[in-house]
């Protein structure tokens, strides 16, 4: 890695687009592989990397936990980065680091008094005691001035990549719309949703969709993918769940219950919810207990993995991503501009 990299790597590893994450490959090979040993992409999707006790990991079950779109895409944009910092310091006459820090430093505002004096209120019950204003003021400072450092940082390189016409060719595997939905089969914006019924903001993701859809009855049609994410223990089961609901015809309503009762998630809350809805118990009981749809929401995970979702809730409007518990009005942007271009 030259010694330009590695600045990169520090100075902006905070930032949305720079993630700090590199790889060394070799080059690759000339010439053609014989044809014995050439693979389509589904067989090297389908290679085994890794076995234990009964188990086999695959190269895609490696590349989707890695992120691998994700971080190639990074990697390619602070690669891109580089060259064009290196181009316009060079036209500067001067090494790229400190041209870089002098047009961060001509951007960047100085902290206001009023902002440092709010962070010092903000963390004073968290400082010691003889710790007062006078004497914090100079570290506020300078952590207001390096996150303000930071965000210009960021700013420079989305226009510079912009400016340049960076594009990135390497596309992702087009969403799947299947699963539980809700609009009409001819609707012209169809909107994938990744979602996990432990995650709050989540809960409230599913409030703002259902008045997307309420507000476009005849345009838009809602599909939803289970994405629980690791540290949720419970979201697993409760996505599992949802979906011996949508096995009785009550998914939609299972699906509000369980946002309504986040706190209410283990396996005995999980089947007195379908009493509540007057599904057939005992047969919802054996949906569940046998794991039956386990196998869907881990290709729901598969699929949101490969799409470059990162976190919930996750909602695709024709393709397009938009992620978060987002107001109406950044879906309606979106979907406007689908509706124009049809």
């Amino acid at each position: 890695m030259s010694n330009m990299s590695k600045y990169f790597y520090v100075a902006f590893a905070s930032l949305v687009f720079i993630l700090g994450l590199s790889a060394c490959t070799p080059p690759a090979s000339k010439g053609t592989a014989p044809k014995s040993t050439e693979r389509t992409a589904a067989e090297r999707a389908d290679m085994v990397v890794a076995v234990f006790n009964d188990k086999t990991l695959t190269l895609e079950d490696v590349d989707l936990e890695l992120g691998l779109y994700n971080l190639r895409k990074n990697v390619a944009m602070n690669m891109a980065f580089e060259t064009i910092l290196n181009e316009k310091a060079k036209q500067e006459e001067m090494p790229a680091r400190v041209f870089m820090n002098k047009e961060i430093q001509a951007r960047t505002e100085p902290p206001t008094e009023a902002a440092i004096l709010a962070m010092y209120e903000e963390n004073r019950s968290r400082m010691p005691p003889e710790m007062t204003f006078e004497k914090a003021r100079g570290q506020i400072e300078g952590f207001l001035r390096n996150q303000s450092s930071q965000k210009v940082a960021q700013e420079i390189q989305k226009a510079w990549l912009d400016e340049a016409g960076f594009k990135f060719m390497l596309t992702e595997e087009g969403i799947e719309a299947i699963g539980p939905s809700v609009g009409p089969h001819n609707a012209k914006v169809t909107i994938v949703e990744f979602s996990d019924f432990e995650c709050p903001f989540c809960r409230k993701g599913a409030e703002t969709i259902a008045e997307v859809v309420k507000a476009y009855p005849t345009e838009v049609k809602l599909y939803f993918r289970n994405f629980p994410l690791k540290f949720h223990a419970k979201a697993p089961k409760a996505a599992e769940a949802a979906l011996c609901a949508h096995d009785q015809g009550k998914f939609w309503e299972y699906h509000d219950l369980l946002f309504e009762n986040q706190s209410k998630l283990d396996i005995e809350d999980l089947k007195e919810h379908a009493k509540t809805l007057a599904l057939e118990a005992l047969k919802f009981a054996e949906c569940l207990d046998s794991g039956r749809h386990a196998e869907t929401v881990k290709k729901d995970m598969r699929a949101g993995k490969r799409a470059g979702v990162e976190g919930t809730p996750a909602f695709f409007i024709n393709g397009v991503l938009l992620s978060g518990a987002q107001p109406i009005e950044n879906f309606k942007e979106i979907i406007e501009q689908a509706l124009k271009a049809q």
